[in-house]
């Protein structure tokens, strides 16, 4: 399956995370959720703004394909998203093979398994983030709260759609993130992982925040 994502993402002070709980109310859901990033050695795939993971049982690339042709970055604010199986049936393939081809990775026929890509391109674990993640669905949006090991409390706000519809309650949380001024965060995780852990490799990616350039 291929999707388009519009998100938006903002750290925040315990003291501010508490503030929108109380605002939303009980998540739909909550949840632990650990991601597995795989790349080169020398984190090519990260440097191109490829992102290849393991979410459970998914694996999923994400990738902005005019930011990956050019080299440069449109900000990250809108993404492809492909998911798959970890088991892939015939159209699951093909769709992997279409996707590797528009993004320049060379993949073997015939591949069942993101695994048996991750060996044959020599590809290792790079990154883990691991988060208590909080779901409360507002209509067109999807709120999420996460607590990221390693990395703080964030906000994220994913519309299904490039002009969501609003209600009551996202527009009291836009207002809630104004009158905070709430830090606004134009990468993700993965790259805020290297930010912290390797200053050298985090500054190769097109997604740079703003702030650090």
């Amino acid at each position: 399956m291929e999707s388009t994502e519009h998100e938006k993402k903002y750290e925040l002070s315990l003291e501010q995370c508490g503030r929108i709980r109380e605002l939303l109310g009980s998540p739909s859901s909550a949840k632990r959720q650990v991601d597995r990033y795989f790349d080169t050695r020398d984190a090519l795939l990260f440097r191109r703004g490829i992102f290849c993971r393991i979410r459970g049982t998914r694996f999923q690339i994400k990738f902005n394909l005019k930011d990956v042709l050019s080299g440069e970055s449109s900000g990250h604010t809108e993404c492809t998203e492909v998911d798959l199986p970890l088991v892939l049936g015939e159209s699951e393939q093909a769709q992997l093979q279409k996707t590797l081809q528009a993004l320049s990775i060379e993949s073997p026929a015939g591949v069942i398994s993101p695994f048996q890509l991750f060996d044959h391109a020599s590809w290792i674990e790079s990154v883990v983030v691991d988060k208590q993640r909080e779901v409360y669905g507002l209509g067109d949006y999807c709120i999420s709260l996460d607590d990221v090991v390693g990395l703080g409390l964030y906000l994220e706000v994913e519309a299904a759609s490039a002009a969501p519809q609003t209600n009551e309650l996202v527009t009291e949380l836009f207002r809630l993130i104004d009158e905070a001024d709430l830090s606004y965060v134009d990468t993700g995780y993965n790259a805020l992982y290297w930010r912290k852990h390797d200053w050298a490799t985090y500054l190769k990616s097109p997604y740079v925040m703003k702030r650090d350039k």
